[in-house]
């Protein structure tokens, strides 16, 4: 899922973008760029901050969705290790 989506922030031409990004990633390399993420939200950022470094806080903060916010250091900006 595109980062948009997971924070609530609904959703436009970028997410087609991101998707077309991730499916041709996945044709060139043969592996998905972010592997399904059996423990929900967290590790999923954790994916996508791996390969496309921190979120920028005004995304964060712009979440609507507070179990996505929820994974974040609030000073750093970075996911959460638990």
């Amino acid at each position: 899922r595109s980062p948009e989506v997971i924070f609530g922030s609904g959703w436009n031409s970028t997410l087609d973008i991101w998707a077309v990004a991730c499916v041709m990633t996945e044709m060139l390399c043969g592996r998905q760029l972010f592997p399904a993420a059996h423990d929900g939200d967290l590790e999923h950022f954790a994916y996508i901050e791996k390969v496309i470094g921190k979120f920028p806080p005004s995304v964060i903060h712009g979440s609507k969705s507070q179990s996505a916010f929820d994974c974040f250091e609030v000073s750093t900006g970075k996911v959460k290790v638990d």
